[in-house]
């Protein structure tokens, strides 16, 4: 039977293991036993009778005193103490050279996974799940999810939010990837910003016109005849006319320079495209596939391959489907980590716009306050001139400056 050489170190520290889904929980000073490392910074490996991943940070080599550990093919950890002698558990002695019984090495053939490796992000790099026999993950779209709802349940935050982008795209939905989904928002907010700008320029053109009209409005003669108070009252209206021109004039060029021309220069500021960001994804996503389906080749040769008949035949299947698997994992890891530096980026994008226009709208009430309040001291001055007129006074003066002579006739004698 193929056996595969382990390495004895001893735990560090104390590690809880629960934030992960397929975590070791380890004691400091334990005897830990590696089964397998990952340049990620994490290691396999088995500790009080049970597998699983820790960080290669948390453990030492062990004083053996020339004991060993080997894992069999069936993924089962015994010790060979100096002597030759091999054990299922750690002798109570422990390691030294003592007698026991010897473990037996007879077994069945294992039964490989049938589904690739879980995934998960957590410091120190990518965490792979077990692979002792166990079917702990699915395949969708050839990407791996965890299988369980306990496993899923223990997947934590990338982010700490509630609605983060890093946490809520990485399947599919319909014809759409979750990069897609985001491509998708991102174009959409850009556009909404263009055709806001749009906006605001065609309403500063109206503004600007009506300015015009008025003044030439203002400049007219109409009742240009009318006399005494009520000819200021009049000459106010028609002041109030150019002065509402200018009000609109106003208004026409805050619009420009303080809400379209910051959304234009906004735009041409976001104008870097993510074209490049969201290709590398695509063909990192291609890349994940094709590593899948060559997984998949592999394990097939894997399933045909009768261990008794043809040992070495065998061995070659199984190493070349984990040499496979590694692949495919690293593949997906790199994947993994595009799409959340793309998913960060464009959440922060979504946020700044959300504000700056946000705050462009704000912008937009102000002129508006501002053309209300000159609208009404335009009113007030009218109004006060209004309050002047007075008839009485209006005639007195036309009288007088136009009187033609005060005796009337009288009748012929």
């Amino acid at each position: 039977m193929s056996v595969k050489q382990a390495e004895l170190m001893t735990a560090l520290y104390d590690y809880a293991g629960a934030d992960q889904a397929q975590g070791l929980p380890l004691a400091a000073g334990g005897i830990v036993v590696v089964l397998e490392r990952l340049d990620s910074g994490w290691c396999r490996g088995e500790f009080n009778n049970r597998q699983g991943w820790f960080p290669a940070t948390y453990i030492q080599p062990a004083q053996t005193n020339g004991w060993l550990a080997f894992m069999t093919e069936e993924g089962r950890v015994y010790y060979q103490s100096p002597t030759g002698e091999s054990f299922w558990t750690i002798p109570e002695g422990g390691f030294q050279p003592v007698s026991g019984q010897p473990a037996s090495m007879s077994g069945e053939r294992a039964e490989m996974p049938r589904r690739n490796t879980s995934i998960s992000m957590a410091k120190g790099g990518l965490l792979p799940g077990s692979q002792v026999g166990r079917r702990t993950t699915q395949s969708i779209s050839c990407l791996t999810y965890p299988d369980t709802e306990a496993e899923i349940a223990d997947q934590r935050s990338l982010a700490g939010s509630s609605y983060s982008y890093v946490d809520h795209f990485w399947s599919d939905k319909g014809e759409q990837s979750g990069l897609d989904v985001m491509v998708g928002k991102n174009a959409r907010g850009k556009t909404a910003i263009k055709e806001m700008s749009d906006f605001m320029r065609e309403r500063a053109a109206i503004e600007d016109q009506y300015s015009k009209q008025l003044a030439k409005l203002a400049r007219t003669q109409y009742a240009d005849g009318e006399e005494g108070t009520l000819r200021e009252a009049w000459k106010e209206v028609r002041s109030g006319v150019q002065a509402a021109s200018a009000a609109h004039a106003s208004i026409a060029t805050k619009l420009i320079n303080d809400i379209e021309r910051p959304m234009s220069v906004y735009l041409e500021g976001n104008r870097k495209s993510t074209k490049k960001q969201e290709q590398r994804i695509t063909d990192d996503r291609k890349a994940v596939r094709r590593e899948y389906e060559q997984v998949e080749k592999s394990r097939m040769a894997y399933d045909k391959v009768d261990a008794r008949k043809d040992r070495r035949r065998y061995q070659a299947a199984v190493e070349d489907l984990k040499s496979q698997i590694d692949r495919y994992n690293t593949g997906q890891y790199k994947w993994v980590e595009d799409m959340i530096a793309v998913a960060g980026d464009m959440e922060q994008f979504e946020m700044d716009r959300h504000k700056f226009v946000q705050g462009i709208i704000g912008d937009y009430l102000k002129v508006l306050r501002q053309s209300i309040t000159d609208q009404e001291a335009i009113c007030v001055a009218q109004a006060a001139t209004l309050e002047k007129v007075n008839v009485t006074e209006d005639q007195k003066n036309w009288v007088v400056t136009n009187e033609t002579g005060r005796v009337r006739p009288v009748d012929m004698k």
